[in-house]
């Protein structure tokens, strides 16, 4: 019963919503990204999630000092603000025709640096 008395504070309802859609909308850019990858690039496909996790690993080494400079529920909602119009740009340019393997790559990478 102490986790619903946790959702009584305005603060953890809206941390936690916000995690929630944060953690949805990952999950729905990852199956995007396969699909385009599958694609674009077909039985190459696990290069290009790789590339993602190695940017996960390179980054995280990095991000972590910049992220505590700063009010971590800014850098937080900041960074999911700019992975939301990130994981976009690839779709927008699907919808206009096909996204190059550059742009995909470059997108992953980003969305993996930022994750971290």
């Amino acid at each position: 019963m102490l986790i619903f008395n946790a959702f009584k504070d305005l603060r953890i309802r809206r941390l936690w919503i916000g995690q929630v859609g944060s953690s949805v909308g990952d999950e729905l850019y990852r199956m995007a990204f396969i699909w385009l990858a599958v694609e674009l690039l077909g039985a190459d496909t696990g290069y290009a999630a790789a590339t993602q996790m190695a940017a996960v690993v390179f980054f995280g080494v990095f991000m972590g000092d910049l992220g505590e400079r700063h009010r971590p529920d800014r850098v937080m909602i900041a960074v999911d603000l700019v992975r939301a119009v990130l994981s976009l740009i690839p779709a927008v340019l699907y919808l206009f025709g096909k996204p190059s393997y550059p742009v995909l790559l470059t997108s992953t990478v980003l969305m993996g640096a930022l994750g971290t």
